[in-house]
C-alpha cells in the first residue's frame, strides 16, 4: 500500500510548523512521499509550488496546481495542513480495511454550511484522505477546466468537497477520529485519535508525538 501524503504550507511557517511536523509525523515517513505545497519550487525539500500565490486566498489554487502538475501513482493521497498532527501507524491501519479502488473520500464532515450551495465538506486541516480513482478524476477535471474556474470557492476545504462531490458514485465518509482542533484533555481519545488540528507551537507537535507513546 502506497501513501502520498499532501501539506499546505507556506513562507510563513515553513522553518517553523513544517519544521516540527518533518520531526515528529513524518519521523518514519519516506521523505519521497511527502509533498508540501507552499511558495517555491524546491523538490529536494519535498517544497513544491506551480506559481500559485502565497495567501490564504490561495490555498484553493495550491491544490489545483498540484492536481494539474503532479503525475503520482499512490493508493492513497491525504491532504493535511502544516498545524495539523497525523498519526501515520493509524492512519495506515485503517487504509488497510478500505478498498483503494473505490470512489471514496473520508474526513470530519462540517455542515455548518450544508444548507447553502457549498453542501458539507471534509475539514481540510483535520484532514482528506481521497482514494487513487479520486486523485484521477480530480486529476483529469482540473485539466479540462479553465483557470479562472478551477476555483469556486475561496475556502479549499470547500473547493476539495465540492471537487469530490462532482464524482459520480463517491463515498463521502465522515469520521470523527480526525479532529479540528489541538486535543483537549478529558475530551478527547488520543489512543484513537488519528489527527488534531490547529497546533500553534512546537510544545504542542511533541504533546502530541508524545501521546501515540501512551
Amino acid at each position: 500500500m502506497r501513501v502520498a501524503y499532501i501539506i499546505l504550507t507556506c513562507k510563513a511557517y515553513w522553518n517553523t510548523r513544517a519544521v516540527w511536523q518533518k520531526q515528529t509525523v513524518f519521523e518514519y515517513v519516506p521523505p519521497e512521499d511527502i509533498y508540501y505545497l507552499g511558495h517555491d519550487m524546491k523538490p529536494e525539500e519535498r517544497l513544491f509550488s506551480w506559481g500559485a500565490g502565497d495567501d490564504y486566498y490561495s490555498l484553493p489554487y495550491k491544490f489545483a496546481d498540484f492536481f494539474k502538475y503532479s503525475q503520482l501513482n499512490y493508493d492513497w493521497y491525504v491532504f493535511i495542513d502544516d498545524d495539523t498532527y497525523l498519526y501515520v501507524d493509524r492512519l495506515l491501519h485503517r487504509l488497510t480495511r478500505l478498498d483503494p479502488t473505490s470512489m471514496y473520500m473520508e474526513g470530519h464532515v462540517l455542515t455548518h454550511v450544508a444548507h447553502t450551495e457549498w453542501g458539507a465538506y471534509h475539514s481540510g486541516g483535520a484532514g482528506t484522505v481521497l482514494s487513487r480513482p479520486v486523485y484521477l478524476h480530480i486529476q483529469r477535471m482540473l485539466r479540462n477546466i479553465p483557470y479562472e474556474y478551477r476555483s469556486p470557492h475561496w475556502c479549499a476545504d470547500i473547493c476539495m468537497g465540492l471537487w469530490g462531490k462532482s464524482i459520480p458514485g463517491i463515498q463521502f465518509i465522515h469520521c470523527s477520529d480526525y479532529h479540528t482542533d489541538m486535543y483537549k484533555e478529558g475530551e478527547d481519545d488520543h489512543h484513537t485519535a488519528i489527527t488534531f488540528h490547529h497546533l500553534k507551537t512546537e510544545e504542542e507537535y511533541r504533546i502530541c508525538h508524545n501521546l501515540s507513546q501512551n
